[in-house]
């Protein structure tokens, strides 16, 4: 199905080549099978999910300020179909910094408001198609990227997972046409710290 292969590009994209510790925030509903054996992968859902390949523990709960989640100790966050269903990505991208070791990469996907052919169904206002009421937020390639550099992120590249068009899925599309969009960022090396409000520290 096209739905399946879109979804297993957009997992492989966010798998590739990590390494180290990394958290996996969201993932039980899509678990990533994709992950080298080279990553020891934490998951985090509010949900349990059943044991999967690739996953060396389960942390069930809320991702932010939970105990048995280690503050600035992962190489890699990942965080897939996430922050649309938040009702502050902000903060929720700003405890994802503190999860991260200095130098430590982000990586997010959520759809994109403006590719084809979501943006038809836009002009229109069908909610039939592209429309889903858990959603919090539809957010523009240029909005994602500003948000991650207004928390502090850096190095921050939106990636194209392809472009959805009616019976032919492409691999590639420019990132303004494609339905769902990788983008990767780095937490800065000198910060050690973030205050609450998302300030970065360097003491």
């Amino acid at each position: 199905m096209i739905w399946r292969w879109y979804e297993e590009r957009r997992l492989r994209m966010l798998a590739s080549k990590v390494h180290g510790k990394v958290l996996d925030i969201g993932f039980a509903e899509w678990p990533n099978r994709h992950f080298p054996s080279a990553a020891e992968v934490t998951g985090v859902d509010l949900i349990e999910a059943p044991e999967t390949p690739g996953y060396a523990r389960q942390v069930v709960g809320d991702f932010h300020e939970n105990p048995d989640l280690e503050p600035g100790s992962f190489d890699f966050v990942i965080a897939g179909e996430v922050i649309e269903h938040i009702e502050d990505p902000y903060r929720f991208l700003r405890q994802a910094m503190t999860m991260l070791k200095p130098g430590g990469e982000i990586r997010v996907s959520t759809p994109n408001p403006v590719a084809f052919p979501v943006v038809a169904f836009e002009w229109v206002r069908s909610t039939k198609f592209f429309f889903a009421a858990d959603h919090r937020h539809y957010m523009a390639p240029r909005w994602v990227v500003k948000m991650l550099g207004d928390v502090g992120y850096t190095d921050i590249r939106p990636e194209p997972v392809g472009l959805w068009f009616p019976g032919l899925p492409l691999p590639w599309a420019p990132v303004g046409l494609s339905y769902q969009v990788l983008y990767r960022a780095r937490r800065p090396a000198w910060i050690c710290s973030t205050t609450p409000t998302g300030a970065a520290s360097d003491r």
